[in-house]
């Protein structure tokens, strides 16, 4: 039988799988199903999803809106730069409102102003910014270093200054633009990061996993299981810096209401499965280890030493061994049922990354 290492081994000479290169919704987006018990794989497509609830199971999803995370500026130089935002610097225990997200204060790194189909990790900066320097964004807002890390010299606190009476988060709004993957045919703009669910904006990056529903699939799961809603800030994936990505994920904010707490509670009492719709879901989900944490900041790493308490099952994107979010994966199933999905997955053509195909383990 493989080992874990035989199978990574494997795994690194073949390729990866062919990435989503537009933001089309597809509702027919193809589905793999792997189901623990049996320990099989069944394909499907995501439309047929309702076909693998019970009357029990509770699905929950992500309402959080993505707001723009990316800013592109002038230095004091003439250096063009792009600003990410990596996590608003808070209060101790905030609660998760949109007006105290869009805080002055930002944890934030910087790039060099590419062409945004440059990959990030061939974007660095060749020299660091400096505290006190000053970037100006637009007629309206100017960003100030206002601290830099010793170590990670690219990574800074800064603070969003808007000018001219206007408020933070119309500045943000009017300058701001969702970050760009390397790998789509076309820009994105900010009506595509956005999923059928959002409502409040406090994420950095799009809770993927819920791009391709419909109104239609909402209703029929509706019909068949109980459909739920947190809220869960989803922060910056990928830095382009493999130093910066160990600091990965920064504090995300999440908010679970009382009445979803108690249907996740109910849902295990009576033999019902706790689906979470994406990673960031379930690591919200599982950091609130009581009724008293039900909102806060998570920097929970799941991975296969982590033993799941609530979430007992997951719909996610497609994601390639070695990834953060493959180490998610592990605590739910065996490896070796997880590089079978892999090889099938790559085998099938099924596409990766935001909005590819989906994987649902039940």
């Amino acid at each position: 039988m493989n080992t874990r290492s035989d199978l990574a081994t494997k795994t690194k000479i073949e390729h990866h799988l062919p990435p989503a290169t537009n933001s089309r919704r597809r509702p027919d987006a193809r589905l793999m199903v792997l189901k623990k018990e049996q320990n099989t794989i069944e394909l499907s497509r995501l439309d047929r999803l309702p076909l693998y609830l019970g009357k029990d199971d509770v699905i929950i999803a992500n309402d959080a809106a993505t707001i723009p995370a990316s800013f592109v500026g002038m230095t004091c130089d003439h250096t063009k730069v792009e600003i990410r935002l990596l996590a608003p610097m808070l209060s101790e225990n905030p609660t998760l409102q949109s007006q105290s997200f869009f805080s002055e204060l930002w944890e934030a790194f910087a790039l060099n102003h590419l062409d945004w189909q440059t990959p990030t990790e061939e974007r660095q900066l060749p020299s660091p910014l400096q505290a006190g320097s000053l970037i100006r964004i637009g007629r309206d807002l100017m960003i100030r270093i206002v601290a830099v890390d010793l170590v990670h010299s690219a990574r800074f606190v800064c603070q969003l200054i808007p000018a001219g009476g206007q408020s933070l988060s119309t500045v943000i709004y009017r300058y701001g633009k969702p970050i760009q993957y390397s790998y789509h045919e076309t820009e994105l703009d900010l009506w595509d990061v956005q999923t059928p669910f959002a409502s409040m904006p406090v994420s950095l990056e799009a809770p993927s996993s819920g791009f391709h529903f419909t109104a239609d699939l909402k209703r029929r799961i509706q019909e068949t299981a109980k459909l739920s809603f947190i809220t869960h800030s989803t922060g910056v994936s990928d830095t382009g810096s493999e130093a910066l990505n160990q600091l990965l994920p920064r504090p995300e904010f999440y908010h679970i209401p009382s009445e979803v707490y108690d249907k996740m509670a109910n849902a295990s009492r009576s033999g019902g499965n706790v689906i979470a719709i994406g990673t960031g879901v379930t690591r919200a989900i599982e950091s609130a280890k009581s009724e008293q944490q039900r909102e806060g900041r998570t920097d929970l790493i799941i991975d296969p030493n982590h033993k799941l308490r609530t979430v007992g099952g997951i719909l996610t994107g497609m994601h390639e061994p070695g990834s953060s979010h493959w180490k998610l994966l592990q605590a739910f199933v065996t490896d070796e049922l997880l590089y079978q999905a892999f090889d099938l997955a790559r085998k099938e053509g099924f596409l990766w990354h935001e909005y590819g195909d989906a994987m649902l383990i039940i």
